[in-house]
């Protein structure tokens, strides 16, 4: 079993896995995710400036919204995360466009509606996120169920 946690997710290592160690093997999942709900905590502050990362088309518009600098962005996401802001808006760009693959609506167009510069950009992207081209993707139904669960965007 495994858990996805946003990225703002803060707790100690120690302190999770000596929890887990105390389960036992009956134990509902309900209860697993209570437990780790218990030592889990979310940094505001860097949750707040992920979710603008992922949700806004400009780089100004984030910065606006949270109000801090570009610099202090990159540095509080980069401590905190070890990737830059980049990667974090990349990866939900491509998780959103992934969940609007659905074959009626033509590459190209899809692209440009999520923000790729173009359609060979787009693929470019799928083949780094996920391992596969937008048609492959498509096909792919775990990939699929993947990006339709909860995660980070």
């Amino acid at each position: 079993m495994g858990f996805r946690l946003h990225p703002a997710a803060q707790f100690s290592e120690t302190e999770l896995l000596a929890a887990f160690r105390q389960c036992d093997a009956g134990e509902s999942k309900t209860r697993q995710i209570a437990r780790l709900e218990a030592l889990v905590r979310l940094d505001t502050n860097l949750a707040e400036a992920l979710d603008a990362l992922a949700s806004a088309q400009r780089k100004v518009d984030v910065l606006r919204q949270v109000g801090v600098s570009e610099r202090t962005l990159e540095r509080v996401i980069k401590r905190a995360t070890g990737k830059n802001p980049l990667f974090w808006k990349n990866l939900a760009r491509a998780r959103r466009t992934a969940r609007q693959l659905n074959g009626q609506q033509p590459f190209a167009e899809l692209a440009a509606d999520s923000g790729y510069a173009d359609q060979a950009h787009m693929i470019r992207e799928f083949r780094k996120w996920f391992g596969v081209t937008p048609g492959q993707f498509m096909g792919n139904t775990e990939l699929t169920a993947l990006v339709q669960a909860s995660g980070y965007e």
